[in-house]
């Protein structure tokens, strides 16, 4: 069966409308979008070579054709690294990309054999883009990120069925020039269009799903500490029980005095330096988060009113005691903090953080560096210190 005619040049329009795609999405700054834009465009640029420039000899067609698929392989073991976030051992897929064009290019030029070329290229492309998936496996959690690595594993598994198929019964005395009217050409298009797609489509999918999740992270995210903002910390505590939870508030003492002595770049690097110790001692489910300032706020699932207060003088006593003169701060920071827990007729969390704060503001009135609770629910103005400085 003959691949002339228009569904010959089917698959490349779809290889560059994907590209395209790709590269456009890359703007919203997917470094993995771009790899798999560029690696469409090349393979479409292998796809197309044959009938660009029919007047060329028929090993340029094939040495240009598997240079550029050889790319498209290297740019689509790339975007899947990169989207993965794992090292991309560049030098070591280039080196190999580069071996594997040695021996195609063997196969062409000395052998003439349209067979073996068929089959190293094959190979070549095969394992540049299996070469990612036993590292990025198992930083898959999602389901769509495990459907796109099923898809690069089909498109692997493609080329070697194919070559089992259809290279072992193509005749030895097959020339190179034969290709364009093979069955192996027809078979190569009617897969590829197939696979091509739905791998352009998880990996769209993937790619700006990680984009929005970005930008909402961004916006969630206070950029100084990257603790959570006031919006992240709404969106984080949306599904924590009514009553299965403990708060507590903490606010820097006397923070201003630190930016009039130090500077702000030093107030800042001391807010950090906080940020960081409740990253070290809080329970890995608590969430954490600066609403403005020196003030943050902290909800403890799981967690009751007494032991939130063992935490929070935990905190307390980590940053009073941290190493700030390594800083270039010359005294020592201290927070206070206001301990609130839930109670039945809450509407909100906000009402919990309301009795957190008016803690707190005890813990200021009684000299600061204390951790306050608002402990007893019938009289909710009785204020216990649980620890002073």
């Amino acid at each position: 069966m003959s691949s002339d005619g228009g569904f010959a040049f089917l698959l490349p329009f779809i290889f560059i409308t994907f590209g395209c795609l790709f590269l456009l999405i890359s703007h919203w700054g997917s470094q993995a979008a771009r790899r798999w834009g560029i690696g469409y465009l090349l393979a479409s640029g292998g796809f197309l070579t044959p009938w660009t420039f029919p007047s060329l000899p028929a090993e340029l067609h094939a040495l240009a054709a598997d240079a550029l698929f050889l790319g498209a392989a290297y740019c689509y073991s790339d975007a899947l690294f990169l989207h993965f976030g794992k090292i991309r051992f560049t030098r070591l897929r280039a080196g190999f990309a580069l071996a594997a064009y040695g021996v195609i290019a063997y196969a062409i030029l000395v052998r003439h054999s349209l067979s073996d070329e068929l089959l190293f290229g094959d190979i070549g492309f095969a394992c540049l883009v299996s070469f990612p998936l036993p590292f990025i496996w198992p930083k898959a959690g999602q389901r769509i990120e495990k459907l796109l690595l099923a898809m690069a594993s089909l498109a692997v598994a493609d080329c070697v069925i194919r070559n089992v198929i259809l290279v072992g019964i193509l005749p030895a005395s097959d020339g190179l020039e034969s290709f364009a009217t093979s069955i192996y050409a027809y078979a190569m298009q009617v897969t590829s269009s197939v696979l091509g797609t739905l791998l352009a489509l998880t990996a769209i999918a993937n790619v700006t799903l990680q984009a929005m999740s970005a930008y909402r992270e961004a916006a969630e995210r206070d950029p100084l500490t990257k603790l959570l903002n006031r919006s992240g910390f709404e969106r984080a505590v949306a599904g924590v029980g009514k009553t299965d939870f403990a708060v507590f508030v903490a606010d820097i003492d006397h923070f201003k005095a630190v930016n009039d002595r130090h500077g702000h770049s030093k107030g800042d690097e001391a807010l950090v330096a906080f940020a960081d110790i409740f990253r070290r001692f809080l329970p890995a489910n608590s969430v954490v988060s600066r609403f403005g300032g020196e003030e943050f706020v902290v909800c403890l699932p799981g967690v009751r009113a007494a032991d939130a207060g063992y935490l929070a003088n935990t905190v307390r006593l980590a940053l009073e005691y941290h190493e700030w003169p390594s800083l270039g701060i010359d005294r020592r920071i201290t927070a206070s903090f206001g301990i609130g827990k839930p109670e039945p007729a809450d509407h909100s969390i906000h009402e919990t953080i309301a009795r957190a704060d008016k803690a707190l503001y005890a813990a200021k009135d009684g000299g600061r560096n204390k951790v306050m609770a608002d402990s007893l629910p019938a009289a909710p103005t009785l204020l216990q210190v649980i620890s002073a400085a």
